[in-house]
């Protein structure tokens, strides 16, 4: 019998590791697909931060330029001496101005004055030089002379492409002319750069070109030619494709996200040139992965020590029964109590009964630990990312910290408190704990937030009663973790558009009640009355298995004296529990 056991027991052992490697599979694909996302949101998110900041920038810069302009232009000499044509005079006035627009600003370019006519009168910048006429090629310059209007957008000049404010000057009533002052893309990028750390080029439209000093060619991405830009982007322009708003290129054994979507317009919004901008990848690459990595090894030690407890318990239950054996023969072999033999046989077999039904509770609870852990275990990953990316993007605050390694204990000690409390939930003697619903949701919460957060899922919460009652805690916790999850699970599954869970506690008078429902569009009538059965469950095989609401309705009605009830609602399911006051 001893050899037969011993072969049941390597047949179940063997059966139950591929399961757990089944297990380990699952959530191994599921964190890998966790953390892409995760990685490929980070990206999304910087190339959406640096877009945001550029055009913050442009407007600042556009305003600057503007008001100072108009600063310039409110004094009356210097309207007179340009009426007057007064050059020297002009330039005595006006170039305290552009030398503090300078300190101010240090891509400040140019500064010029010019006649109705196109040609320039005076630049500040360089007042030796003046006398040319642009009346035929500069289109700002000609628009702003013709409507009489300020004008504002980038255009390539004598000195390449810069972001220019026309304002036209009028004297006494009379348009005589206009001011252009011009400012470098570089300032933006490398406020930018004050940031991210990135590298950029300048890639002017080539039907622009004709205006500029430098009309060499280069080498020519579509429509565009490279005016000036970090060595990275001269050693792959083939690699760059502007139909794509972003592209990962190798650099000095590196990898770069090159972003390509920041268009720059002129006075018309038409495209006149782009910015390319590339940051380095590298670490936060290395990061994620050394997560991934981690994650893997958490999984794997899991199953390795399951497997142990499994495989000691197995031991154990041979050892008992190897022990009561040779009671029995110790027995047989007194024939005067032949009686007693019998009766102590019977109750082998009873004991044996029992401990197959220990075996079928240990599986049910291995089930419920793992859909347990998810969560606790996915909450740790998401705030380790958190503090990652943080330290990363160098926006790391010590308190801040101090937080998010407090919440990774506490899911740590949530996941040593699982373990303890199903254990308990098989005894008969159980402590409750004075406690309210309000102090219940903070702390499944403290779980949970994260991942709804992360998938967009609004919560609402109206915990109106907070008094106290005694109850189990720990498993009463467990059953609104399992309902808010569930919900979860169903927004996401549904893709419901403006997904919310609303938690909702109050007194009637008679019953302490805490309601979870959510936007889902309910539970279909045909199986509304089978959810709470044991092992019926609506999703996947491999998602789910049918115990969590079993286990929740067993928690309040048997353990809590209570109630678990289910109903739509307009919206979706509501899942109520209530306690008798």
């Amino acid at each position: 019998m001893i050899e037969k056991e011993r072969r049941i027991k390597r047949g179940l052992i063997v059966s139950i590791l591929i399961i757990l490697i089944a297990f380990g599979g699952i959530v191994s694909f599921y964190q890998y697909q966790t953390v892409k996302e995760n990685f490929n949101y980070e990206i999304k998110k910087v190339n959406i931060n640096i877009d945001n900041l550029f055009k913050l920038y442009l407007e600042n810069t556009k305003d600057k330029l503007i008001k100072r302009s108009n600063i310039m232009l409110a004094n009356p000499e210097v309207l007179k001496a340009f009426y007057l044509q007064d050059r020297e005079g002009l330039f005595q006035k006006v170039h305290k101005f552009y030398d503090r627009m300078k300190i101010l600003n240090p891509h400040l370019k140019i500064m010029t004055f010019r006649l109705k006519d196109g040609s320039t009168f005076l630049r500040v910048h360089k007042p030796q030089m003046f006398g040319d006429k642009l009346n035929k090629k500069r289109k700002i310059i000609i628009d702003t002379n013709r409507f009489r209007q300020q004008q504002c957008g980038f255009e390539v000049g004598k000195l390449k492409m810069t972001y220019r404010v026309v304002t036209p000057i009028f004297y006494e009533g009379e348009h005589i002319g206009l001011v252009e002052v011009g400012i470098e893309p570089e300032q933006m990028t490398q406020d930018i750069n004050h940031i991210f750390n990135i590298k950029d080029a300048l890639l002017v439209k080539k039907n622009t070109l004709s205006v500029s000093l430098d009309k060499s060619r280069k080498q020519d991405i579509q429509d565009f030619s490279p005016a000036r830009g970090d060595s990275l982007f001269k050693e792959n322009f083939q690699q760059i494709d502007l139909d794509k708003n972003e592209a990962t290129i190798k650099y000095k054994n590196e990898n770069y996200i090159i972003y390509s979507h920041i268009d720059l317009y002129n006075h018309k919004h038409e495209i006149t040139a782009k910015v390319l901008i590339a940051y380095n990848i590298e670490e936060l690459s290395n990061r994620f992965y050394s997560i991934l990595k981690e994650n893997f090894i958490y999984i794997f030690l899991l199953i390795s020590v399951l497997f142990i407890v499994l495989d000691l318990s197995f031991k154990y239950f041979l050892n008992q029964i190897e022990e009561g054996r040779k009671d029995l023969e110790q027995v047989n072999k007194n024939l005067e109590f032949r009686i007693e033999m019998e009766v102590k046989k019977s109750r082998e077999k009873d004991k044996q009964m029992s401990d197959q039904h220990r075996l079928a509770q240990m599986g049910e609870m291995m089930s419920m630990i793992a859909h347990q852990w998810r969560q606790p275990l996915s909450a740790i990953s998401a705030t380790s990312i958190s503090v990652l990316l943080k330290a990363e993007f160098n926006t790391l605050k010590s308190e801040k910290v101090i937080v998010d390694m407090k919440k990774i204990s506490d899911f740590s000690q949530h996941l040593s408190s699982t373990i303890n409390d199903f254990r308990n939930f098989f005894k008969s003697h159980k402590d409750k704990k004075l406690t309210n619903f309000a102090e219940l949701t903070k702390d499944v919460l403290s779980i949970i937030e994260i991942s709804l957060i992360n998938r967009d899922i609004k919560l609402i919460q109206e915990l109106k009663c907070t008094s106290k009652f005694e109850i189990y805690a720990s498993e009463t916790k467990q059953v609104i973790l399992n309902l808010v999850k569930n919900a979860e699970d169903v927004l996401v599954e549904k893709n419901i558009k403006n997904p919310y869970i609303k938690i909702l506690a109050y007194y009637d008078n008679l019953n302490y009640i805490l309601e979870v429902s959510d936007n889902g569009g309910g539970i279909p009538e045909d199986i509304i009355d089978k959810i709470f059965d044991p092992y019926f469950s609506t999703k996947l095989a491999k998602e789910g298995t049918g115990l969590g609401l079993y286990m929740s309705k067993t928690i309040i009605e048997e353990h809590c004296n209570g109630q678990l009830t289910v109903s739509n609602n307009e919206d979706g399911a509501v899942f109520r529990i209530t306690l008798k006051a």
